[in-house]
This record gives structure tokens, C-alpha cells and sequence, in this order.
């Protein structure tokens, strides 16, 4: 699957979200390429306080996600969170930028995170 070349801004939750969910009962995540996006101050309900970006697994298995040249900026809380008790496995960011986030600029709690000439990281 590819999301590609959106602009997202204001959203409530995140402004991409990539998830395996227990409570929705949705299916393992495998080769999604996020390419040449602008996500800006995504995430601004309370108390969610989601990040621009998330890879969330309450369940199941993520794997093969790419995130390249997109533009993550003026997040309302963070800018990239990677998170949950499901199986994460690779997540790729190459050649993305990360301006101005409100808290952390990233939030790496699980998966084998691979970082490759990203800004702002």
C-alpha cells in the first residue's frame, strides 16, 4: 500500500496512522510505504495527545513500513510515536524532516527502528 504526496493538517488523532487494533479487530500490517507527505499539528484532542505520526499495535504484527521524504511539522505533542503490545517489527524512516514538535520528537517504544538521513529526528 502507498500514502502518498497528502498534505494533513489539524487532525483530532493522528495525522498518519498506521495500526493493528484489538478493538477493531483489523489485520496484520505488512509493506506500507508513506512517501513525500506534509503532516502538520496533527493529534490535538485531549487527552489522546496523539503524535503527527503513530505505528500502533495492540495486537498482531506490523512489519515493512517506510516513511521517506515526508515532511512532519508543529506537532501539537509529538512528532513520531511508535508504540503498543502487538508485535512491531521493522519500521524504516529515511530522508524525512521533523520541525517543531511540542514534546518529544520522537517516541520509539518498540519495533527495530531503522533512521537514515532524516532532519530534526
Amino acid at each position: 500500500m502507498l500514502i502518498e504526496g497528502n498534505a494533513v493538517k489539524d487532525t483530532q488523532m493522528a495525522g498518519i496512522y498506521i495500526a493493528v487494533e484489538a478493538n477493531y479487530n483489523t489485520v496484520n500490517v505488512d509493506r506500507i510505504a508513506v512517501k513525500n507527505n506534509t503532516i502538520e499539528h496533527a493529534g490535538i484532542h485531549e487527552p489522546e495527545n496523539h503524535p503527527n505520526v503513530l505505528i500502533y499495535a495492540s495486537q498482531g504484527v506490523i512489519d515493512n513500513v517506510t516513511f521517506s521524504g515526508n515532511t512532519i511539522k508543529n506537532a501539537a505533542h509529538r512528532g513520531i510515536g511508535v508504540w503498543g503490545d502487538g508485535q512491531i517489527k521493522d519500521i524504516y524512516f529515511t530522508g524525512n524532516t521533523l520541525i517543531n514538535t511540542a514534546g518529544a520528537n520522537t517516541t520509539f517504544k518498540a519495533g527495530t527502528i531503522h533512521l537514515n538521513d532524516n532532519k530534526g529526528f
